[in-house]
């Protein structure tokens, strides 16, 4: 009977302790945005030993597969959780090879003869099934990636209709509207697929723009890849995350991205405040918000732009209003772990709390 009761007792002790470890393990609460191309081992190791060391356990990691094989191999003796960075629509890499499946704006214009915002500005037509196939194949190859935790999709949108307030006199632009210029999604084949359904041309249309069946049409073709996508990245046993504009209701008006609808394991809103023209608790009252609405079984990742918080009180304040309103963690972008920051500080206290 005493020993029934000991066991009883470890069994209640340990199992809080076990739980806690295994929340750690599958949902790490600082995450780093980390470009590995370049870096060789001796730098990968250095920065794996210092992100263990002051706290992070997860790191969304960019490079080519190569480079990726070889820091997730290395990256199997720490404490921390490695996700592949991949953008997924703006593919700048197949623009030459592929121009026929590059977006068009309501003006008729595709991104593979005009510029929108910047060059690098590649992206490709949603529901064309190529692009489709082209995508799930390379996200595939990651998948294949022995140790590798999931995949972390960026670009999942349509070129920008509405810039953020404070990037728009950047290009010298004012948006109090979305302009046919920039309002983008009106290839041949999304209008012709669009036609079947619905009997009208987009482009026929009073309003495109005020048009509610079109909206949801475009923002469904994105809804759809995602779901394929997860399809495929589960079949090997991972998990799927994104980055995404602030909110969902920002995110359908700025960029067509219907986020709350897709099935990820984790959403990384871009809660970059400045861009915004608001102030750090800005970032606490949006997360408030993606908590509440999105979908079932999603936790929320508040994304900070750390440029704008250039000193540790900065960033422990949108650190700690993120987690207060409901994020499960935070991720930090342009933060260098190979680089002595003071701010680095503040996650190593937080997380050895």
């Amino acid at each position: 009977m005493k020993n029934t009761i000991l066991i009883v007792v470890l069994f209640l002790l340990i199992r809080p302790i076990a739980q806690a470890q295994k929340v750690s393990n599958c949902h790490p609460v600082f995450w780093i945005w980390y470009n590995i191309d370049g870096k060789t081992e001796v730098e990968m190791e250095h920065a794996l030993k210092h992100m263990e060391e002051i706290g992070v356990t997860g790191i969304l990691a960019s490079g080519d597969i190569t480079q990726l094989r070889r820091f997730v191999k290395k990256a199997a003796t720490y404490r921390i959780v490695i996700h592949a960075w991949f953008v997924t629509m703006n593919r700048r890499d197949i623009s030459r090879i592929h121009p026929e499946w590059l977006s068009v704006n309501r003006l008729g214009q595709s991104l593979a003869d005009t510029k929108a915002y910047v060059d690098y500005y590649k992206f490709v037509c949603p529901a064309l099934p190529e692009v489709r196939t082209y995508i799930k194949n390379r996200i595939e190859e990651l998948c294949k990636i022995k140790g590798l935790a999931g995949v972390h999709l960026d670009y999942i949108r349509y070129v920008d209709a509405i810039l953020p307030i404070g990037l728009q006199p950047k290009y010298g632009i004012v948006q109090d509207r979305v302009y046919p210029q920039w309002d983008y999604g009106y290839h041949p084949y999304m209008r012709s697929i669009y036609k079947q359904k619905a009997g009208v041309d987009p482009l026929d249309l009073p309003d495109p723009n005020r048009d509610t069946s079109w909206q949801e049409f475009r923002w469904g073709q994105v809804t759809e890849v995602v779901k394929e996508i997860d399809t495929l990245v589960r079949s090997y046993g991972k998990v799927l995350t994104a980055a995404v504009f602030p909110t969902p209701e920002m995110s359908k008006k700025m960029v067509y991205q219907d986020w709350d609808k897709w099935p990820l394991e984790e959403a990384f809103p871009m809660l970059y405040h400045n861009f915004y023209n608001e102030e750090i608790d800005w970032i606490g009252a949006k997360v408030k918000e993606d908590v509440t609405s999105v979908h079932a079984g999603t936790r929320i990742v508040a994304g900070l732009f750390t440029p704008a918080l250039e000193q540790p009180e900065q960033l422990l304040r949108a650190i700690k209003v993120s987690l207060k309103n409901g994020a499960l963690g935070v991720a930090l972008f342009g933060l260098d772990p190979l680089k002595e920051d003071k701010r680095w500080e503040v996650i190593r206290q937080l997380s050895h709390k």
